[in-house]
């Protein structure tokens, strides 16, 4: 699959939670959506278009922070279609913005290390596939998954594959795919990660709407 950077990410989630609602609520949608929207989400977003400096870039990525915390605080309104917040795309940019920004003061903020991020394993790194995880081995990385791939090794018979079996990459090296799904490292490393963003601030790990905590 395509690596997105973390703005591409931001911008190309909320372009698939745009896209979503254009089909399932348009007039919402129309009466909360602004001109300039058009331009910032209509073409696919790609880091060429995107600013080169790094404050311009952490300028941009607050832009769409707020763009997309506007829609989020739309639909989780007491008077919106409860429905709104069940569509998927609507429920991923909830927690991309978790993973990526934060509030001060009422104030969105790009998220940086030093107030805390989620670790690889956990940062959704593309709004099409919530599972694809950032991954190394030796000097290749990827995104996306690793495939398990077990064969007959006898000397004097043909080499055949009588398995093969598929993980979302969130396990460590050397464990199974079976284990990476008790999820008690994964567990572990999201309440690490919780916990430092609490002990920044208390506001810094809340959920950008209405306070509530996924």
């Amino acid at each position: 699959m395509r690596a997105l950077n973390r703005l591409e990410c931001v911008g190309e989630t909320l372009r698939a939670a745009l896209n979503a609602l254009a089909v399932v609520a348009p007039a919402w949608l129309h009466a909360l959506a602004e001109v300039a929207w058009v331009d910032r989400y209509g073409p696919r977003v790609d880091d060429y278009r995107l600013p080169q400096g790094q404050e311009e870039r952490q300028a941009y990525g607050e832009t769409i922070g707020r763009d997309g915390l506007r829609v989020l605080a739309a639909a989780y309104a007491p008077d919106a279609p409860t429905w709104l917040r069940e569509v998927p795309a609507v429920q991923t940019l909830r927690r991309v913005w978790l993973q990526h920004f934060y509030l001060v003061d009422g104030l969105l903020r790009w998220r940086t290390a030093e107030v805390g991020t989620p670790p690889s394993s956990l940062m959704i790194n593309s709004p099409y596939d919530l599972d694809a995880h950032y991954a190394k081995k030796r000097t290749t990385s990827w995104i996306g998954y690793k495939v398990h791939i077990t064969e007959t090794c006898e000397d004097d018979t043909p080499h055949l594959i009588t398995h093969v079996e598929t993980d979302d990459r969130r396990a460590q090296a050397g464990e199974s795919a079976g284990q990476a799904r008790t999820g008690s490292a994964q567990g572990q490393r999201a309440r690490s990660w919780e916990g430092a963003a609490r002990a920044v601030a208390p506001s810094q790990a809340a959920d950008p709407v209405a306070g509530r905590r996924p």
